[in-house]
């Protein structure tokens, strides 16, 4: 089960990556967060569900090379053009986590 996590962990810091670029912010950011994660103490067990953050720097500089940064936020440039209001976040109904209201849902 931690290798399943440990995979959907990797997947989502993929995705994050696409989705700062998409929004404007420089691509070195995720390494910069892991970076200064790396100098914390270390939880990681061998049971934890994330994977060691030397692993996560490794998999994030191959989804980097993976995914060029330029298309990328080529593509996200042009949406935020075609739609300049930015997303309304809100606390979610348990008041635990956010939602996000997208332009057809306003609340």
């Amino acid at each position: 089960m931690q290798a399943l996590s440990r995979q959907h962990e990797f997947k989502a810091d993929e995705i994050g990556y696409i989705y700062m670029i998409k929004a404007g912010y420089a691509q070195s950011g995720g390494l910069r967060v892991f970076n200064l994660l790396s100098r914390l103490p270390s939880n990681y067990t061998e049971n934890s569900s994330h994977p060691p953050t030397q692993q996560r720097i490794y998999a994030l500089n191959q989804a980097m090379k993976k995914y060029s940064w330029l298309p990328l936020w080529i593509d996200g440039n042009e949406r935020l053009k075609n739609n300049p209001q930015p997303l309304k976040l809100d606390l979610s109904e348990d008041r635990v986590s956010l939602r996000i209201n997208s332009r057809f849902i306003s609340r």
